[in-house]
């Protein structure tokens, strides 16, 4: 080989290496930024996730131990906060003096804006991420075989019911009455759950009562019982 010949392959081995090594550095740089932007992602939707569980602690303490308000603070960043009505719950007896209820609830959603949904509703928190829901925290039914106490929660937006954006959202709840729907003796109860979240509700019901895989959006579950409950809670929501 001559010593030009040897000069432009050394050339090329050197152009070819070089080459390399920026696309190393292009490919593990564009890596290092979806990582990063990945975790900074669960970080901002762990943070909403708590806030949103201690806001139904908070509802709780309204709706069930007497507390006259709570305010909790749930941090947004570049996501939303708005309260939707997506969900029913029916609830049917074999008692005909016990007249069927259906209740349409105003449950509080956050938004990520990047597939991850957490909502509020009726006592549970439920975790969207794409078309899978896992529910987080159970709401407060009993479901025994000897009484059925389903306590229902429904928020009311009291002002302007979405805020988005960068800034701390501050989530003002108040009692605005709780309402017995229906109660007495029984041998059956039906529970129909119908939301955006059916397979979450479907998880959680089947523990304790025979339900029906989810059809459009909606779950039937039977359980046998001596006595139900039904309530009714209203919470006046404030999003500041």
């Amino acid at each position: 080989m001559s010593e030009t010949d040897r000069g432009q392959s050394e050339l090329l081995g050197y152009f070819l290496i070089f080459n390399l090594v920026v696309l190393t550095i292009l490919l593990v740089g564009a890596t290092g930024i979806v990582g990063l932007d990945n975790a900074q992602d669960f970080q901002r939707t762990t943070s909403a996730q708590q806030g949103v569980s201690a806001l139904a602690n908070d509802v709780d303490d309204v709706a069930r131990r007497g507390a006259p308000s709570r305010t909790t603070e749930i941090r947004l960043a570049d996501a939303s906060l708005s309260l939707e009505r997506t969900t029913n719950i029916t609830v049917r007896t074999d008692n005909a003096s016990i007249e069927n209820e259906t209740v349409q609830l105003h449950s509080l959603a956050y938004d990520s804006g990047s597939g991850t949904r957490i909502v509020y509703s009726s006592g549970a928190v439920l975790r969207a991420d794409g078309e899978n829901s896992v529910m987080v925290r159970e709401p407060n039914f009993l479901l025994g075989n000897d009484t059925v106490i389903v306590p229902i929660v429904t928020l009311s937006p009291a002002d302007g019911d979405t805020v988005g954006g960068d800034t701390t959202v501050s989530v003002e709840t108040a009692d605005a009455g709780t309402e017995v729907v229906g109660a007495g003796e029984v041998d059956m109860v039906t529970i129909e759950v119908t939301s955006p979240h059916a397979t979450a509700w479907y998880r959680y019901l089947d523990d304790d009562a025979e339900c029906d895989p989810p059809d459009s959006g909606t779950v039937t579950c039977r359980i046998e019982a001596d006595r139900v409950s039904v309530t009714v809670d209203r919470i006046d929501v404030r999003l500041e």
